[in-house]
């Protein structure tokens, strides 16, 4: 590791700030961090067909392709994103569907730690068979279809508002400890910061969103998380 993890969680890019999203990963560039993209990157993106795919997931391809050669690049799914680690992983130094381990530290999107928000799980385990692959690929509309996935899977977590379920996500934590012996997990997801020690000195960092504030974390190499606004960060 250079500098360390620059972790980016939600940037939920658009048409509309994908400008000040290849900015800042120009600066990136300039820097020697490592970068991790924590899912829920370019709003909605199924990657099972280059009819979903607009000219700036090329750009992000391109620009993840070339920078792997100079640092790690590593991203995430969240549960905006299907099909990217099958069909792009070689763009990045490691694409996963669930979550990234480095020593004793898991990185996740967050979404898994939950059990509500039944609709996303389902199109969740829908997309990532073979059958439901295939239907994405071949379907009759389908970039109609994603806009109505996209409408409800935002609907979904907008229907919780600000009750996120701290507690259930705590316990998934603790079970993920128990079962794999980590003692560290970050994730995104609930577009909030959060950070508390739990039992055993388990701990759970939550990075907020980057597409409200344009914030995102550092995670240096003594395991000091600092998050701030990436203009800080890079300037």
């Amino acid at each position: 590791m250079g500098a360390g993890w620059l972790l980016i969680a939600d940037s939920h890019v658009t048409a509309t700030t994908k400008d000040e999203f290849f900015a800042m990963l120009e600066e990136i560039g300039k820097s020697d961090y490592d970068v991790m993209f924590l899912g829920d990157n370019l709003d909605l993106w199924i990657a099972s067909h280059p009819r979903y795919e607009s000219a700036f997931h090329g750009k992000f391809l391109e620009w993840c392709s070339s920078e792997k050669a100079r640092r790690r690049v590593v991203f995430v799914e969240g549960n905006h994103e299907f099909y990217l680690a099958r069909r792009h992983g070689d763009c990045f130094t490691e694409c996963v569907e669930d979550w990234y381990r480095e020593g004793d530290v898991m990185f996740v999107h967050g979404d898994i730690a939950q059990k509500r928000c039944s609709f996303h799980r389902f199109f969740r385990w829908f997309a990532k068979n073979w059958f439901g692959d295939f239907v994405m690929r071949w379907l009759p509309g389908g970039p109609w279809f994603s806009r109505v996935m996209k409408r409800l899977l935002s609907h979904e977590v907008r229907k919780g508002g600000s009750n996120v379920p701290l507690d259930e996500v705590c316990l998934q934590v603790l079970s993920w400890s128990r079962s794999l012996g980590i003692r560290r997990v970050v994730m995104g997801h609930f577009h909030l910061e959060f950070h508390r020690e739990l039992d055993n000195g388990v701990m759970l960092d939550i990075l907020p969103d980057w597409k409200t504030k344009g914030e995102i974390g550092v995670l240096g190499g003594d395991g000091t998380l600092h998050v701030a606004g990436w203009r800080e960060v890079l300037g």
